[in-house]
This record gives structure tokens, sequence and C-alpha cells, in this order.
């Protein structure tokens, strides 16, 4: 039996059903005859359905059909091998492992066993149809073999016919010939079988092919629950589909998609540690701790939820990667896992989105009587380490480096440049400047020691385009 590949890759170009050598089966010890069907939907190449009968079971229908109701039927696989015939049916220790089929001498069947010794002088009996046929003499008794030659079932022609006493020759020889046909249609009504099997079990599998596709590529939205099969096999298939649907789902919760999907696009090399040219950015919530005291726990989980909802949305707007939310703040960082060689000017157009954010936002809030938001954004750019950074069971990509801290400390630097009529200031650093060109414009603020730091850093405020 050739390999599942090579058997996927003749079915394909063969187009149409094919007969194959016996396949020999451990658990019913016989071998089986079998036929590889490909299926096809809407010109797509689904797999192969294999359709097989056992030897016993093809001699058992041979010796109960109405022209085979005696031991003079038969089919022969070449010349010698017998197929089938009604010994076949009741005697399993014919059948070997090394020698799938037995030979016309040893079935206990003399007649048979003299198939092919026809006697000279009587020569050809005749008979109507296209058949072939000869006389044998066994114990003084004359037999006519009436056989038809059956090509396009394997490598050998199937030799079906039957055997009767000469004297009974006169309406047996149509009964035969009603038997090939007989045997023939049993043939090709499994044939049909495969292929109606095939056709029922095509559209399921090509929902099922079509919504891995889906989660593949982390579709979640197209990749919706599919309803169950009558199939044990595929109905089992479809429930693991599923509940790896659901599973995803809340993976998706706690892991960026858009993360995940740069990861698996860049191969197993992505997640290892790199150092690369990167531009972080901080948010934090001016006088958040006063503005919770005045909202229950609740109240303050879903306002923090619609905020981190804005700032996200701008981030990912601009490419960036949200590497974690601290509290009321957000951090963000462009350049990895995707190479970004614009990562600062990114930056600042995600910072500057997020101002006009809070800025539109805060006109609603007015609206209906809240307090307005004001927020503080730093950024900062240069190198960091890059990859996956935890424990085995809790392993985040992020990144480490001392440009972590300085995007943070010049967000702190805003609480000195901010007035009580800003509604968000965002400072930058010179390198994130250098970095992104003319594309950026601020105006500087001054020289800062930052916290943990001997040097001073030029410290600049963007301005909204």
């Amino acid at each position: 039996m050739p390999g599942l590949d090579e058997a996927f890759a003749m079915a394909r170009s063969a187009g149409h059903p094919v007969w194959e050598e016996l396949l020999w089966s451990e658990r019913l010890n016989q071998p089986l005859v079998n036929v590889r069907t490909p299926l096809w939907h809407e010109g797509s190449f689904l797999g192969i359905l294999l359709t097989a009968v056992t030897v016993s079971e093809l001699s058992r229908f041979l010796a109960e059909s109405p022209a085979g109701s005696d031991v003079g039927a038969f089919i022969l696989l070449g010349r010698n091998h017998v197929l089938a015939h009604a010994a076949l049916s009741h005697k399993p220790q014919l059948f070997k492992r090394d020698k799938l089929l037995p030979e016309v001498t040893e079935i206990g069947d003399p007649v048979l066993a003299s198939i092919w010794s026809p006697d000279p002088d009587l020569g050809a009996a005749a008979f109507v149809g296209s058949s072939k046929s000869h006389v044998v003499t066994v114990d003084r008794v004359p037999y006519v073999f009436i056989y038809r030659d059956i090509t396009g079932y394997g490598d050998q022609p199937w030799v079906v016919g039957r055997y009767l006493p000469l004297d009974e020759i006169g309406s047996e020889v149509r009964r035969l010939e009603h038997a090939a046909g007989l045997g023939l249609g049993a043939v090709l009504v499994a044939v049909a079988g495969a292929w109606l099997v095939g056709y029922a079990i095509g559209k399921p599998i090509l929902r099922l092919a079509r919504a891995t596709s889906a989660i593949r590529t982390l579709d979640l939205t197209s990749a919706r629950p599919l309803a169950g099969s009558h199939l044990r096999e595929l109905d089992e298939a479809i429930r693991a589909y599923n509940a790896l649907i659901a599973t995803l789902h809340w993976f998706e919760t706690y892991v960026p998609r858009r993360l995940v999907k740069q990861l698996m696009a860049q191969g197993e090399q992505a997640s290892a540690l790199v150092e690369r040219e990167v531009t972080v950015l901080f948010t934090d919530i001016v006088d958040f701790t006063s503005f919770a005291e005045r909202l229950s726990a609740s109240d303050a989980a879903t306002f923090l939820n619609d905020h981190f909802q804005q700032l996200a949305a701008c981030v990912e707007a601009e490419g960036g990667t949200i590497d974690k939310y601290i509290g009321d703040s957000l951090m963000a960082f462009w350049g990895a896992p995707e190479m970004q060689l614009d990562h600062s000017a990114r930056a600042c157009r995600a910072a500057i989105a997020i101002a006009a954010a809070i800025v539109g936002d805060n006109r609603r809030r007015r609206g209906l009587g809240l307090p307005p938001v004001r927020i503080r954004i730093g950024i900062h750019a240069g190198p960091a380490m890059v990859g996956n950074i935890g424990a085995p069971g809790r392993i985040n990509y992020t990144l480490v480096g001392d440009i972590v801290n300085t995007a943070q400390r010049i967000e702190d630097v805003a609480k000195k440049c901010m007035t009580d009529e800003d509604e968000a200031v965002i400072l930058v650093s010179d390198a994130v400047l250098r970095s992104a060109g003319p594309e950026c414009s601020a105006q500087p603020v001054g020289e800062h020691i930052l916290r943990g730091r001997h040097e001073a850093t030029h410290v600049f405020r963007l301005e909204a385009s």
C-alpha cells in the first residue's frame, strides 16, 4: 500500500475512482478488495474515500446470488488466484498474510482446479454472448467453463465465470451472463455509493477546512462554531474545532492578536531576544487617584476600559504594540517585532491622535456634566532588548532597557510643563525628534535631569498638526 501522501497524489492526478492492489486486514485476518475515490467540491480537492469489501463477503454475495447458488460460480484474479468462490466464504484458513489469495488448486474444488486444462476432443461449447468457453473433463464428467475477462479493476484482469455439467449448458449460459452482470452491477453500486458518500461529507469537510483556515490567520470573526455531523469521526473533529474556537476567544482577550500575527509571520526566530532601535510611549492620567475616589470600583473599572479602548485604537492604527497597562497608565512601543524604520514618527502620530481623542471625549463629558480627563504622554527612542521575557509558565513579549525608564520619566517632566488649561501634553526626547525627522514639530522645554540620571536630557513639547 503506498504511503498516505502518495495515495493522495495518485487520487488527485487520476481524477476518478482507482482500483488498487488487495489490502491485508489484520483485524479481519483476510484481504480486502478496495477502490479509492477522490473527493472534490467546487473544484477543490478534499481528500480520498476508501471503499473496501472483504474477499469473504464478495464470495458470499457471489454464492448467494441466483446465478451463483452452487459452487460453480467464481471470480479469479489473473489466471490462478481465486478472488471469490463459495469455499472462501467459510474457510478463513485459506487466507494468509504472505499469500493473500489461494490458487485454484488450493480451495478443494477439483473442477475449478482443472479450468486451464481443456479437453481437446470436446473443444469449445456453443453459447450466446461475448463470453469465452471451453470444456474440461473431471472424473469422466465433462464440464463447460463460461467466463469473461473484465479489465480496469487493477493490474490483472478479473475472470468472472461459472462451470456446470455439459448436459446442462442450455439455459445456464444465459444465467451465467446474468450473474456476470450482477457482479459488475455490485461493483458499480459500490462506486456509486462511494461518490454519494463523498458528496454527503464533502460540504462539512469543506466548511471545516475554510473555518480552520480562518483560525490559521487568527480571523476569529469568520471562524464561527460549526453544526455537527452524522458521521462520527467528522463530528468529533467539528466538536474539537468548536472547543478550539472558544479557547481562542479567551486567548485573544489577554494576548494582542496583531502581535501574535506578526510573530507567526516571522517564524520561530521572532521571539528570540535581539537588540532593536525602538520608540516607547507612556501615558498617564493627571490626578487619577483623586478622580477615582469619587467613583465606585465598578465605575472606575468601566472608565478605565473606555479610556484604554480609545488609546489602544490610536496605537494600533499606527502599527504599535501595547506592552502593558499599569494602573491608569499605558505603555506601547514601535519597531518590533516588525521592523519599522519610521518607528518614532509612528509613535508621534499616535500620541497626537490620543490627544485629539481625549479632547473630543472631554467635549462629550462636559455635555454630560462630567469632569474632563487630562493626560500626560512621554516618548523616548533608542536601543532595547526585545523578545520573550519571563518564566516558562508566564512569558511576555516585551522590551528591556534604559529607554523604558527614560520614556516614563519624560512623562513625569510633563507635570512641570502642564497648565490648568492643557488637556493633553506630549513630551519627547531629542532622540525622538532626530529619528522622526521633519514630520514632527516640537518646541523645546529645556534640559532636564531625569530621576536616576546624571546627564541632562533635552525635552521638547510635541505640537499637534
